[in-house]
């Protein structure tokens, strides 16, 4: 048997072909300019993540609205002005080799900054469980939502123009599109609330936007949580009936994450896509095969991957069809490199200490041998 031969076989989406079936996900930088253009030091970092080798790389976020936007340093693609910058991080990853998504991206209630100045919008006027001092969002009128959705079907059009060889929707860990998905953030009684299916009404009409303006030759993912990880928040189950209506609105990868933004009176299990130590390798992956069990598009599972080895065997298991790697992206990008040519020991194995990349806010570099 061919080493990695599961990890490393190409895929085709959309007549797309993805190299190999590792992908970067998504990890924000701060790293762009102050008015949210890309940065030298974008493409620097992006760059270095190319050269993993990873087939898919997926873009930190990228704001599709200005009142959708977490910080100054935050990439924006809600204007053509960021057009040309964008142009320069996709040919990054192109030259290395590797294929590019951009992430569509919209915070909705969870901005200090938005919160703060009074501009933060959400799908109900109830506060953050994360910045519960800072305010709260104005629930959006029916205006403010179509506004939203043509927002996302905008920044994808620009994507598609800025070179870019797909686009993902950010509908995970508590932003905008989750925001409308959650009972705990959505209180609506009009069509885009309601009970789960109504919930799901805004997220469906994003991928029809965004599917209407890249065509349908354009390779799309959406991002989910699997499950909300809240007390009496969505379960897989429910998740698993709204996947076929996210496939015929538009997508083409589920890419499957898990959680929320909460606090101790309301989390169950882990935090999102940032799990210590005590959780093993890929544990989460049960999650993308049960989205697998109702949908025949590819599906992506995450889950403190570090070892190629143990990646391989979830694609093998049919648990997904490609892996999210990205806490070992920071602490060595070469680990696939170093799999393929046998030397594996030769690789820093992100701990999962969360140290460097997550609770002390700092910059990437601070977990990235120099290079």
């Amino acid at each position: 048997m061919k080493k990695l031969e599961h990890l490393l076989a190409p895929i085709m989406v959309k007549g797309l072909e993805i190299p190999n079936r590792l992908v970067m996900p998504p990890m924000g930088t701060r790293l762009g300019n102050d008015d949210s253009t890309v940065s030298e030091a974008n493409l620097a970092y992006m760059r270095r993540r190319a050269q993993s080798g990873a087939g898919l790389i997926i873009t930190e976020i990228t704001e599709v609205h200005p009142q959708g936007s977490n910080s100054p340093k935050s990439l924006g693609v809600w204007d053509d002005r960021f057009i040309p910058g964008l142009k320069k991080l996709a040919a990054v990853v192109h030259e290395q080799g590797g294929k590019v998504a951009l992430q569509l991206h919209h915070c909705g209630r969870e901005s200090v900054r938005q919160l703060t100045n009074g501009t933060a919008l959400a799908p109900s006027a109830i506060p953050s469980y994360r910045f519960p001092q800072s305010g709260t969002a104005r629930e959006m009128t029916l205006e403010q939502v179509q506004e939203a959705v043509r927002s996302f079907g905008a920044a994808a059009g620009r994507a598609r123009a800025a070179g870019f060889d797909g686009v993902e929707l950010h509908a995970a860990h508590g932003y905008l599109l989750m925001q409308f998905l959650s009972a705990h953030s959505n209180q609506r009684k009009d069509a885009y609330g309601g009970d789960f299916r109504g919930r799901a009404r805004f997220m469906i009409e994003c991928l029809q936007e965004v599917r209407k303006q890249v065509g349908n030759d354009f390779p799309i993912s959406i991002r989910i949580s699997g499950e909300e990880c809240l007390r009496d928040g969505y379960t897989i189950a429910d998740m698993q009936t709204i996947i076929p209506d996210l496939v015929q609105a538009g997508a083409d990868i589920i890419n499957v994450s898990f959680g929320t933004h909460g606090n101790a009176k309301v989390t169950i299990g882990p935090p999102n896509a940032s799990a210590p130590p005590e959780f093993e390798q890929g544990f989460m992956a049960h999650l993308a095969r049960k989205i697998k069990g109702v949908t025949q598009v590819p599906v992506i599972a995450i889950g403190r991957f570090t070892d190629p080895d143990v990646m391989d065997q979830t694609i093998a298991r049919g648990d997904a069809d490609l892996i999210a790697v990205a806490r070992q992206h920071l602490a060595d990008p070469d680990f696939l490199k170093n799999a393929v040519e046998g030397h594996p020991e030769d690789t820093s194995e992100c701990l999962a200490c969360n140290q460097g990349c997550i609770e002390r806010r700092v910059e990437p570099s601070m977990c990235i041998p120099p290079v």
